[in-house]
């Protein structure tokens, strides 16, 4: 009902600029709540069943009587809510995002086969002259907490790293908690999710796609190492000196992941300075070599007399 407003308030009273300003912080907003309204949703579903005649209660509520009538009516609006949030909201991204995919990715593939042909194997100046020709574009601005992070020519991965943060959040409550399943397809999705970043590299600087890869390598240790630890008190029935073990290393793994994506990230801004040191001075050197017109027509007319 929020959403519906803004775009109403956008299209009737609001100025152009102003109206995108208001989507952006709309989809900022969304962004951020999705994931709570998503584990909230799901959270209506799985339920516990106790031995003899007790009955089934919620998981995360044992007060409620999954039996119950009440329980029923909010498993019904529950599922109807997974195609409004979950479901709906990145996919009305999605939809907004390939309206304009022609302006988000103004040729990315053919920009780089120029180069290419030009014997410019940069891939950092075909992915500049990308974005440049994306940002002359006023009427996609409203999208850009969408597209900026990412390559034009991946200009919808933002929706699939939502499904995949919705998946992992909440989708997977609706699994055996603790259970093999769980762990499988949460280790599924993080090897999935590594492949692609590794493979693709969609985000535009070097940094970002490092960091992103090592975030995703921390996830997938941290699963990993929880399986372990419930197998552990599963087996032994308590929690024993394996398990203090295993989350003592999987507190090295977040630290040591933390402090690796920042060495990366600083690394990254120094090359980053030095390559622009650079280009200024080449920029400097080509126009101390440039010679005016008028300045070669009088050296010859000189030599001449």
């Amino acid at each position: 009902v929020f959403d519906l407003f803004c775009i109403v308030v956008r299209q009737k009273m609001l100025s152009r600029k102003a109206g995108q300003m208001l989507l952006t912080a709309v989809f900022f907003i969304n962004s951020l709540l999705l994931p709570q309204i998503s584990m909230t949703i799901f959270d209506t579903f799985p339920c516990q069943k106790f031995d003899g005649d007790y009955g089934s209660f919620l998981v995360i509520d044992k007060t409620i009587d999954c039996t119950s009538a009440a329980h029923g009516t909010m498993r019904a609006y529950a599922l109807s809510m997974i195609f409004v949030f979950p479901v709906g909201m990145p996919l009305f991204s999605l939809f907004l995002l390939r309206k304009k995919s022609h302006k988000l990715d103004p040729g990315q593939g053919e920009i780089e086969k120029k180069h290419l042909m030009r014997h410019d194997s940069s891939r950092h100046n075909a992915l500049k002259e990308t974005i440049g020709l994306r940002d002359e574009h006023e009427d996609i601005k409203h999208l850009r907490f969408l597209y900026e992070s990412y390559q034009p020519k991946y200009w919808w991965y933002e929706v699939l790293e939502v499904y995949r943060k919705i998946v992992l959040t909440g989708g997977l409550r609706l699994l055996e908690r603790g259970g093999g399943t769980q762990y499988g397809v949460a280790l599924l999705i993080c090897a999935l999710s590594l492949r692609t970043i590794a493979a693709k590299k969609p985000y535009v600087t070097h940094a970002a796609n490092r960091v992103s890869e090592i975030a995703s390598w921390g996830l997938m240790l941290t699963m990993i190492g929880a399986m372990v630890t419930a197998w552990n008190e599963r087996a032994e029935g308590k929690y024993s000196e394996k398990s203090g073990l295993t989350d003592a290393l999987l507190v090295f793994v977040q630290v040591g992941g933390i402090l690796l994506a920042v060495a990366i990230a600083c690394y990254e801004r120094k090359v980053f300075v030095q390559e622009r040191a650079l280009e200024d001075q080449e920029r400097l050197l080509d126009k101390a070599k440039v010679v005016p017109a008028e300045k070669i027509e009088m050296v010859r007319s000189g030599s001449k007399t």
